[in-house]
């Protein structure tokens, strides 16, 4: 019923959104980080995690060329990979691993981007949900019919109230599994073919919005688009994921995992650990913190108090 009714009424009074994007949000965070002495570091890899006396000794970053060290340290990466990279310790049993790997994730998602030309469509402050079935639960893409079961249209408020649209979102789930013959190639260096299944699959996607809004694609200025492969090259996620580990509200407990880990150092955080989504990672963020700083001391600070 947690998970319920937090995400059935996020869907019903709907999202907020921010205005002018969410990349405000890395560049909120990465500018509080670095106020306070802290540096963010992108493009690197950690390929190994170092134990020693029972405890993370040290990370190791691509293949070894820089070596990081700390007290404690935080992955909000999927837990199975985050194990993955941890040196053999008795502190983390295979069988605890192995329940990791067995946790099925959700579906990956395909998104195409259309940024529009000035004036050309009006902007609206909701979601839409276009379905080409009569099961609301089988939205998942049609890999026989290679057509989208079901899409989600939002638009990126703009920073100042204008009525006109500037970025319209489609998104539609995807399985990386449908992705298999670019399975080993690197984002930019997937080919021709790639870039030509993207575009496909982002005219049908704009199809099904047409359907409901016929002036659309006059508007579309260009187009970019996403794949499970790009969530998976990008964030580490296995699959590809959009939502992470499965929860199963017939047992909870089997994907119920602990920000606090068995390897003293070490706290888990992101969206396997709780709910899913921004909502679920803000919420397993102040549970992560609270093992550092106390429920008490960070319930006042959040409170204002």
């Amino acid at each position: 019923m947690y998970h319920f009714g937090m995400i059935n009424h996020s869907f019903i009074e709907s999202p907020y959104r921010i205005a002018g994007g969410s990349q405000q949000v890395a560049d909120a965070l990465t500018e509080t980080i670095r106020s306070y002495g802290g540096t963010v570091l992108t493009g690197k890899r950690v390929t190994r995690i170092g134990m020693g006396n029972g405890r993370i000794d040290h990370v190791e970053v691509n293949g070894g060329q820089e070596i990081f060290t700390a007290r404690q340290y935080i992955s909000s990466a999927h837990p199975a990979t985050t194990f993955s990279l941890v040196d053999k310790t008795p502190l983390v049993r295979k069988a605890y691993i192995s329940r990791l790997r067995s946790l099925k994730n959700s579906y990956g998602i395909f998104s195409a981007y259309l940024i529009m030309k000035p004036g050309a469509f009006p902007y609206m402050n909701r979601n839409f949900y276009f379905y080409k079935t009569d099961d609301a639960w089988n939205t998942e893409y049609d890999t026989r019919a290679d057509a989208p079961r079901a899409i989600l249209m939002s638009m990126q408020a703009p920073c100042d109230p204008m009525p006109y649209a500037q970025i319209v979102n489609l998104l539609c789930a995807m399985r990386i599994e449908q992705l298999g013959r670019w399975a080993d190639t690197t984002p930019e260096k997937r080919g021709q073919q790639y870039r030509d299944f993207k575009e496909r699959t982002a005219q049908k996607l704009i199809d099904i919005a047409c359907e409901n809004f016929p002036d659309l694609r006059g508007g579309i200025d260009s187009i970019y688009t996403t794949t499970p492969l790009t969530y998976r090259d990008y964030t580490g996620i296995p699959e590809g994921s959009a939502y992470g580990i499965i929860k199963d509200s017939r047992s909870p407990l089997t994907s119920l995992i602990p920000v606090k880990t068995k390897i003293p150092n070490l706290l888990l955080t992101g969206q396997n650990m709780n709910v899913h989504g921004a909502l679920g990672v803000a919420l397993t963020a102040a549970i992560t913190c609270a093992e550092l700083l106390g429920e008490e001391y960070l319930a006042k600070k959040i409170g204002g108090c």
